[in-house]
């Protein structure tokens, strides 16, 4: 739930920032995404490489499973607060939405 997603904190951004993004590539039939994160736990969660322990991090990765053969994701990781323009502006926007 969002409630539960908002407890989170900064993750919870992370997750619904992938998620739409995902949502929306798949909406436009798209085949392939590059989904640029700065947070592991975007790629982890939903590769399984890590154990999600808590009922929004499990929506995720049970999410990603359903989606990923639907759309081609490649994940490419980004250096966080280190001054990309739009990671910046991801994380405001982020911020703002929650």
């Amino acid at each position: 739930s969002k409630s539960e997603l908002s407890s989170m904190r900064n993750v919870a951004g992370e997750i619904e920032g992938a998620t739409f993004a995902i949502s929306k590539a798949v909406s436009l039939a798209y085949e392939k995404l590059y989904l640029h994160y700065d947070y592991y736990g975007i790629e982890m969660w939903a590769t399984k490489s890590w154990k999600a322990n808590l009922k929004g991090t499990k929506a995720y990765q049970d999410f990603f499973e359903e989606q990923k053969d639907k759309i081609d994701v490649e994940f490419i990781h980004v250096r966080a607060h280190s001054g990309i323009k739009y990671n910046e502006r991801a994380d405001e926007l982020a911020k703002e939405a929650l």
